[in-house]
């Protein structure tokens, strides 16, 4: 995510030294690449832990009981990787352009939907271990919609470009 912030960051700085149309395509499309790079990414790793998770946990123990536990969790940890990635590269690109607001907006909404998982399925359904990854997965998801509402917003701080910009281009 440091690199593609560099990246987005540094093409910014470009458009808004230069504003020229053709900068600010660069943008956009450098941070499209960061989101899609994180997305593609995580769901490579998600897939190998997914198929992983019966092989990974027997190199660490020999233990029955632990694999068995281990297996559980990877397999639920590679469901939720993809969108971790996303929202990472997505905020990371927001980040850049210093939109910490939608930052700040996708953290505490994020947030929220977290304690209101854990209250409903722990503290009221009594639900055990999976409410952590159903929490974490819910986190991760709200932050990545706002991201990439933010992103594909009017009031982006990476423009989107108008239909003059794209015709001069």
């Amino acid at each position: 995510s440091i690199t593609g912030q560099t990246l987005v960051a540094g093409a910014l700085a470009e458009f808004k030294a230069q504003g020229k149309a053709s900068k600010l395509l660069r943008v956009r499309r450098i941070a499209s690449r960061v989101g899609f790079l994180g997305f593609s990414m995580g769901t490579l790793g998600g897939l190998a832990l997914f198929f992983g998770s019966g092989l990974i946990p027997r190199l660490l123990s020999n233990d029955a009981a632990v694999v068995a536990f281990a297996q559980t969790q990877f397999r639920s940890l590679s469901l939720m990787l993809p969108v971790c990635a996303l929202s990472d590269m997505m905020e990371s690109a927001l980040t850049a352009s210093k939109d910490y607001n939608a930052v700040f907006t996708g953290m505490c909404l994020g947030a929220l939907s977290l304690f209101g998982v854990i209250y409903v399925c722990e503290i009221r359904l009594k639900m055990g271990i999976v409410v952590v990854w159903a929490a974490l997965a819910a986190f991760m998801a709200v932050r990545a919609t706002v991201a990439l509402i933010r992103y594909n917003s009017p009031r982006a701080k990476i423009p989107r470009p108008s239909e003059e910009v794209l015709k001069e281009a």
